[in-house]
């Protein structure tokens, strides 16, 4: 019997239920598909057509992006759980009364407990099969998403169920259940009949905090956020330094402290002016804000964390993912480069260095047996540090103005630079400019945006520079040749001297940072494949321990590949996931406030007998969703700000993103958010007067 009234009550409260199998079938959808990024059809294609389609280190990128996945999956159950228990009470609370009437009849309340339980189930079962439908959609829509953006190839594409992903989802789903069941139970068990019976009269009332309490709060708040901020300004978004956990843990307690006490705040500070609180329906429209936010701030802190998460993933993945480029023509213009290092005291590297003269070039030629069937010309250049003298230190001896001056986060680098000749060599290799000077002069090699000023200033600079006991006026010439391939053009205000300064530096007993050959094969040799040749035959060639004067390879094919890895990784962690977090949050806020407005229609009914009209009431509807809608996202941009900011000065500006894409990024994540905003009235409006009736709305 009692599960023959389970399923009754389920079909017969379906509108009570609406919030809670919406937020439940979200949830469901963003979780699987969350968990099942590395099972995608696209992914899935990729890993079994070869090795390097998408990285030289074949199928571990799908492994690292699983294991990420997994952890973020803690983080998201938990906020997902909090969400789930918070649509929950507004069933509960819906259905006082009939639980109270249950009591009445002769039920005992561990009956009602389990009737509650059964329909919690039952509509749980629901949910999850159509969440599962829905994440199952969406995760295939996210690999040919994927695809399309990495131009991956989905021939023969056939629907993935992630079994893994299904277990993970019910496992956690259903620990969502049982909490969820057991608060049911505690909220009933708890209430007398005659509360349960007169819940429709008194509705869920939240006692109103001392405003002296709210305004300390508040206070405190600001004053935690501002040291949050503080903090993650001065020390940098450092993941794991004890100043970033600091000022995160900093930033959650504030944000949760400043929704705790900001409504009671707002409503101090406007009543204390009756032409403004006084005035048409302010006062009804600021309780009814304040009400809501009391009963929901945790709720609200909840949201605000996941718009934070999205906003800074969403912009600084797009600003990440516009860096890497399928054309290599800049950042790798050789075949490949062989790099190697001899820097190291007293170490074999540096052995081999000074007993072969430095020359990387004829070692290989004279070591690697391949070398003439697969290379047609190469060159060598290495790149010398100057001692005690950094990028910032040359900045203000050579009186830069500040319009030119160096990033912040380059002034400590040391001073890089190459001979004059070894720079014309590897130009010849791609038909780049030849520098030609005199020999008490030097130039600038930058391809870097953000350096572009300052490396200007340093070409054409009135003041010389002491180098190695020569001083070295500016020759007036820049140039923007890529010196070794890399996944981005990252040639950094290099200094290239003439070849007496390279010997001098050699004389001396100094050792290049690093030593590099350049390549270009002969037709109809793949770039990975000659590369791989090459370097087992370097590996075998060279000293035990030794970095000279090889360490490791790099060529297009293998960087193309492997930033396909990189758009991959910040494809899913940081656009689509960014971007299904923020549908989420903007969803439930939505489904939130249709449950509110559909337990205030007495109110406005009310307010509409006492001769409110239409334009009224649909003021205060406005400005009620747009408060409730917009305090948890201005808080979250104003996190976002703090972040993206920090990480842009130290690091995403000097890598050459632009802040434009940055600014793109966050103002797509606000128009989706501002659409459901524009949705949530519409069927708010139409409930109201649904509810209230066209003839009293005149």
């Amino acid at each position: 019997m009692l599960v023959k009234l389970a399923l009754r009550n389920v079909r017969r409260s379906a509108r009570e239920y609406a919030i809670y199998f919406v937020t439940l079938v979200l949830g469901v959808a963003v979780f699987y598909a969350f968990n099942a990024v590395g099972d995608s059809s696209a992914l899935f294609e990729a890993k079994e057509t070869g090795e390097g389609v998408l990285t030289s280190g074949g199928p571990d990128v799908f492994g690292h992006i699983s294991r990420l996945i997994s952890m973020l999956s803690v983080a998201v159950a938990v906020v997902l759980g909090l969400l789930v228990l918070y649509a929950n009470r507004f069933v509960v609370r819906a259905r006082k009364h009939e639980f109270g009437t249950y009591l009445l009849l002769g039920m005992t309340a561990p009956q009602v407990c389990a009737v509650v339980l059964m329909e919690t189930l039952s509509v749980g079962a629901i949910s999850l099969a159509c969440g599962l439908a829905l994440g199952i959609g969406v995760s295939q829509g996210l690999s040919f998403a994927a695809a399309a953006l990495l131009k991956m190839s989905v021939a023969n594409y056939q629907i993935i169920f992630s079994a893994g992903s299904a277990a993970a989802t019910l496992a956690t789903f259903a620990a969502i259940f049982l909490v969820t069941a057991a608060f049911d139970a505690l909220q009933i068990g708890r209430c007398r009949i005659i509360i349960l019976l007169n819940s429709r009269s008194t509705g869920e009332r939240m006692a109103l905090r001392r405003p002296v309490f709210c305004v300390v709060g508040f206070a405190l708040a600001i004053a935690i956020l501002a040291l949050a901020y503080c903090t993650l300004a001065a020390f940098g978004m450092n993941f794991m330094s004890d100043e970033f956990l600091r000022g995160t843990a900093l930033m959650l307690v504030g944000t949760l402290l400043l929704f705790w006490s900001g409504s009671g705040f707002v409503v101090l500070v406007l009543s204390r002016s009756d032409s403004v609180y006084l005035r048409g329906l302010r006062m009804f429209t600021v309780r009814q804000v304040a009400h809501k936010a009391n009963t929901a701030f945790v709720s609200l802190w909840a949201v605000c964390v996941l718009l934070f998460i999205a906003i800074t993933t969403f912009a600084c993945g797009s600003g990440l993912a516009s860096l890497y480029s399928d054309d290599m023509s800049e950042s790798a213009p050789y075949d490949a480069s062989f790099i190697g290092y001899a820097t190291s005291e007293d170490s074999p590297s540096r052995e081999a260095y000074q007993e072969n003269d430095g020359d990387s070039l004829a070692w290989m030629e004279e070591n690697c047996p391949s070398w003439s069937e697969l290379v047609k010309t190469a060159a060598q250049i290495e790149h010398w540090n100057a001692e005690r003298m950094a990028y910032g230190e040359l900045e203000k001896a050579l009186g830069i103005s500040s319009g030119s001056n160096v990033d912040s986060s380059f002034a400590s680098n040391p001073v890089q630079f190459v001979g004059v000749s070894q720079y014309n060599g590897v130009a010849r290799l791609i038909g780049a400019q030849e520098i030609v000077m005199a020999d008490d002069e030097y130039a600038v090699c930058n391809n870097v945006d953000s350096l572009s000023a300052f490396s200007e200033a340093l070409a054409s600079s009135e003041k010389g520079i002491d180098m190695l006991g020569s001083h070295l006026k500016a020759s007036g010439t820049l140039v923007t040749a890529q010196l070794v391939d890399e996944d981005i053009a990252y040639s950094t205000a290099v200094l290239v001297v003439p070849d007496g300064i390279v010997r001098t530096a050699r004389a001396e007993g100094l050792c290049p940072s690093q030593c590099t050959v350049d390549v270009m094969y002969r037709d109809g040799f793949s770039q990975a494949v000659a590369t791989a040749q090459l370097s087992e035959e370097c590996e075998q060639a060279r000293e035990s321990g030794s970095l000279w004067p090889y360490s490791y390879a790099i060529d297009p094919e293998t960087i193309r590949s492997d930033t396909l890895a990189l758009k991959l990784a910040i494809t899913y962690l940081g656009l689509y996931i960014s971007f299904v977090f923020l549908v989420t949050t903007a969803a439930v806020l939505s489904v939130q406030q249709l449950s509110e407005v559909a337990e205030s229609i007495g109110r406005y009914r009310m307010l509409a007998r006492l001769g409110c009209d239409r334009r009224a009431l649909m003021a205060s509807l406005r400005s009620q969703m747009a408060a409730y809608f917009a305090a948890p996202l201005v808080v979250a941009l104003c996190h976002a700000t703090c972040a993206v900011g920090v990480m842009y000065t130290s690091a995403l500006s000097f890598a050459g993103v632009d802040p434009m894409v940055l600014a793109g990024a966050a103002g797509l994540v606000m128009g989706v958010y501002l659409l459901y905003l524009v949705c949530t009235y519409q069927v708010a409006k139409g409930a109201i007067v649904s509810g209230v009736g066209s003839r009293l709305l005149s």
